[in-house]
């Protein structure tokens, strides 16, 4: 088997997890049915397609970290873990029931059929909020500010930040349309965080989100959920802002319209 620099230094019990699962090694990548894991130095990567009946919508509520991502001239789904996560928390344990690759195996194939592992809950609040650094679910950059939120029920944990808290009713679709795209580019951007425009009382609002629903319950996974919101959030905020106000000319919109990106480079 040809591995690359990441898998040949895959932990011994790492490999026999794959192996318990179904996982099947081809080249550098592991295939179990339609699921392929790609481990890399700084993440474990999972793949599977979109399902054809899929709308081309974020799945806000959808358990886990599947997003779906344009590659190339088609969409993936695609659910991406920090290994230094996996490897922290198996290391931070002291028993030998630490939550490992084979928790976060089940939690990425359950939840690809969007299901949460058979008997999981999710962890105590306290003991989510005890992880967290001091203003932890506070960002603030520039005059913006956002306040996060964990986002704790019997099935469901998630943390959320609101990019937009509200999308103005008259948004003229050219703008709707760019800050889609701009939705969209954050998401290839930035791993495990989904973005975009979702229902919320009293209208619609942009918000970046983490869904953890279904995860083993370790720190490192929570303090890295958390950094990647804040960069997107730190990314598309001022954009956002700008293509939200209608209260501002943006003379470039009116210019490009509602056009297609290949309808845009032709001269």
């Amino acid at each position: 088997m040809n591995l690359s620099p990441a898998t040949a230094l895959f932990p011994p019990d790492w490999r026999a997890a794959l192996d318990a699962c179904g996982f099947v090694p081809e080249g550098v990548v592991f295939r179990q049915n339609g699921l392929v894991f790609r481990p890399t130095d700084r993440w474990l990567v999972w793949e599977t397609s979109v399902p054809e009946a899929s709308p081309d919508a974020v799945a806000f509520g959808q358990p886990g970290l599947w997003r779906r991502l344009a590659k190339d001239e088609d969409a993936c789904l695609c659910f991406e873990v920090p290994a230094k996560a996996v490897a922290r928390a198996e290391a931070a344990a002291a028993d030998a029931c630490a939550p490992g690759l084979p928790a976060f195996l089940e939690w990425a194939r359950e939840s690809a059929l969007g299901h949460l592992p058979a008997g999981w809950r999710p962890p105590p609040r306290d003991a989510v909020l005890g992880w967290l650094p001091s203003e932890a679910l506070t960002w603030r950059g520039g005059p913006f500010v956002r306040q996060g939120e964990v986002l704790l029920d019997p099935g469901r944990w998630a943390f959320r930040f609101p990019i937009l808290p509200r999308l103005p009713d008259d948004l003229p679709p050219v703008r709707e349309q760019f800050l889609h795209s701009l939705c969209r580019d954050a998401m290839v951007r930035w791993r495990m965080v989904r973005v975009g425009v979702t229902a919320v009382e009293g209208g619609r609002a942009l918000i970046a989100e983490v869904d953890l629903s279904g995860a083993p319950p370790v720190a490192p996974l929570v303090l890295a959920s958390l950094d990647g919101l804040k960069y997107v959030v730190a990314w598309v905020v001022e954009a956002a802002e700008l293509l939200a106000d209608v209260s501002v000319t943006l003379r470039v919109l009116e210019t490009v319209g509602l056009r297609t990106p290949n309808e845009r480079t032709e001269p």
